[in-house]
């Protein structure tokens, strides 16, 4: 059987990437990432009644299908980074 919840990712197409939801031919929401830090993008649906969520998740790492973890890039003590996100509603 299928869960009704699935996750999966997928490389960005190019450094710099926007996401487009549409009404139409009018986009409504975009979301911009930067393709250095945050390389992939997560698609997340939960369609269940009563529930109908999509999300849209920049990350730093592919995220396998299932219950499988990831190989996650871990900051040593001091260590920063820096992420580039910008959200816009029409």
């Amino acid at each position: 059987a299928t869960s009704p919840e699935q996750a999966f990712s997928t490389p960005l197409p190019s450094p710099d990437a926007v996401c487009s939801l549409n009404q139409g031919a009018v986009p409504v929401l975009q979301v911009s990432v930067s393709g250095d830090t945050l390389p992939h993008l997560q698609l997340w649906r939960d369609l269940r009644p009563y529930h109908n969520v999509l999300a849209i998740e920049p990350c730093t790492s592919p995220r396998p299908m299932g219950d499988e973890d990831a190989d996650e890039p871990q900051l040593k003590p001091g260590e920063t980074i820096g992420f580039r996100v910008h959200i816009a509603f029409a």
